[in-house]
């Protein structure tokens, strides 16, 4: 088998996302490291999600830090957080929807 890209591991044929946590941001965050399954066995389509996987964490790992530095107060975590979080589950069991299904899922946290 090929090399996996870096962020890429797979258990049982199914490829995952893998990303550590920045240091600075981890004790907020609640975690070291975020595995997310990428929900294919396909390489190709894992390599895709995995991009877009990768830009969402990206995303929400700089939110915590404007957050921090806009002075909020993150000694637990905001409700833009937990929308965040809901969000990225229902992409995740969305992923093999159609795209009018995942919209009406996706639009179920939006934020507001």
């Amino acid at each position: 088998m090929a090399k996996l890209p870096e962020r890429m591991t797979t258990r049982s044929g199914t490829f995952y996302c893998r990303i550590w946590v920045p240091t600075d941001i981890a004790p907020i965050y609640g975690r070291q490291l975020v595995v997310r399954s990428l929900r294919t066995k396909d390489l190709k389509t894992a390599k895709s999600r995995l991009a877009r996987k990768s830009v969402e964490l990206e995303n929400q790992f700089d939110e915590i830090r404007a957050d921090q530095i806009a002075g909020d107060n993150l000694a637990a975590p905001d409700s833009r957080m937990i929308r965040a979080g809901f969000r990225d589950i229902a992409r995740e069991h969305a992923i093999a929807a159609n795209d009018d299904e995942f919209s009406r899922r996706a639009g179920l946290f939006s934020t507001r």
